[in-house]
């Protein structure tokens, strides 16, 4: 399934080029080249006929059969022509289908597991020229840009931030419906891609519409939840959506609203959601700290998350893809923690409910209440256990444990350690290299 997604996302990107290269040069008309107008021959002015004894009308006889003659041999040129531009632009295609093909070695690289290989690991390019005169070869980066995980993660960051994004993830855990507005047609549909992706490991149960056009508009009072986008282009056609009557009226009914060109969410008026949502402050400062140094590494004119042709085309820098897998592997152990041991215990889901064997073999009963009462009972301990002597030793002991890690950090033990482990890595990559050369 990886494998035919890539193979298709390159034929996809070589089209593109070539539908460009054919619209600049002016291959979509028949001739090959575009016509002013209509072709035009002598007419006679009826008007004023003259006779037709007379040399006038002799002169215009001949200079009509002489027009339309012409005009029938332009014809069959033109039509000869524009046979043989769809016999070149077959052929380009073919060439297409079977260039553009994956080699071996390039079927195998697969997406880093852990921080370090994004760093340190070699980048792969998938390269190979366009069988079109004047046009540059394609390249892609291996393996291909995640437009959801990466771009559409980068764009919600950096454009309703963090707080906003984790309301808005609630609300979607919560089946609630979210609307996505934006200018471009490109960050809505990425950015609805990835609020579905950083749901995980939980996946969304229900409609799925990242482009909703403006005159389906009407789908916003779907009974079933959905998460939806539509592009508009300007602030005017951005108010227009806002203030629509289908959509406030939806808001009174479920739906949310989030604008990525404002960086505004508009939460729904249902009675009883809004005081469900709840920040972590622990979570708060984390996203914080990684949004800031994300917004550092976009403020560098190299970077590719500046523009969306450069990031297709080169993908995203390694401290990039660090930084937003970071955020990604945060919002997921947040959820995953809501999921207690059914996420961390292999059966755990079998304490919450129960085997029918009336039914159909293997069907399962889930309780909610065998789920929520241990949590309320442990709730219950925690609230008496943290005023205790105890607790409060074991918080005193955490912050001078904090405390002289700083110092060693700062101190000279914790430079002579630094300087070690530079030394020490620094060797063996130069030792990699050397069996590299050999």
């Amino acid at each position: 399934m990886v494998l035919c997604q890539c193979c298709g996302f390159i034929f996809h990107s070589a089209l593109i080029l070539f539908y460009s290269f054919l619209q600049d040069n002016k291959l979509w008309f028949r001739g090959g080249t575009p016509r002013s107008g209509p072709l035009r021959h002598s007419s006679l002015d009826f008007d004023d006929e003259p006779s037709a004894d007379s040399p006038t009308s002799l002169r215009s006889s001949v200079s009509g059969s002489l027009s339309i003659a012409s005009t029938k041999r332009a014809s069959d040129s033109e039509l000869a022509a524009g046979e043989k531009q769809v016999k070149l632009r077959h052929v380009i295609l073919g060439q297409l289908q079977t260039q553009l093909r994956l080699s071996t070695a390039q079927r195998r690289v697969r997406i880093p597991t852990s921080a370090a290989q994004h760093v340190y690991s070699e980048r792969t390019f998938f390269e190979a020229p366009l069988p079109i005169r004047g046009a540059a070869p394609i390249k892609l980066p291996l393996p291909l840009p995640q437009l959801g995980k990466q771009w559409g993660l980068a764009k919600l960051l950096t454009t309703i931030g963090p707080d906003t994004l984790m309301l808005t993830l609630q609300l979607l855990l919560l089946e609630r419906s979210i609307l996505v507005l934006g200018e471009s047609q490109e960050d809505v549909t990425t950015c609805c891609r990835a609020l579905l992706e950083l749901l995980k490991p939980f996946d969304w149960p229900s409609t799925f519409m990242p482009v909703l056009p403006y005159s389906m508009l009407d789908f916003v009072h779907s009974p079933v939840p959905f998460v939806a986008g539509i592009a508009a282009e300007g602030p005017e056609r951005l108010d227009l959506v806002e203030n629509d009557e289908r959509v406030l009226e939806a808001m009174t009914i479920g739906m949310s609203l989030m604008n990525i060109s404002t960086g505004t969410l508009l939460i729904t008026s249902e009675r009883g959601i809004a005081e469900k949502l709840v920040l972590d402050p622990f979570l708060q400062e984390k996203l914080g700290h990684l949004k800031n140094r994300l917004q550092s590494l976009v403020a560098e004119e190299s970077s590719t998350l500046r523009s969306f042709e450069k990031f297709i085309s080169s993908g995203v820098s390694p401290r990039e893809c660090v930084t937003l897998r970071s955020v990604s592997s945060i919002i997921k152990e947040k959820w995953t923690s809501l999921a207690g041991d059914i996420a961390l215990v292999r059966n755990g889901w079998r304490r919450c409910g129960k085997l029918s064997k009336r039914h159909s073999p293997g069907s399962f009963n889930f309780f909610p209440d065998r789920f929520i009462d241990p949590l309320r009972a442990q709730l219950d301990f925690q609230e008496a256990m943290v005023t205790t002597q105890l607790f409060v030793g074991y918080v005193d002991a955490r912050r001078r444990q904090q405390l002289r890690s700083h110092q060693m950090k700062g101190g000279l033990a914790g430079i002579y350690i630094a300087n070690w482990v530079w030394v020490k890595w620094r060797t063996k990559k130069r030792r990699e290299n050397e069996i590299i050369d050999q």
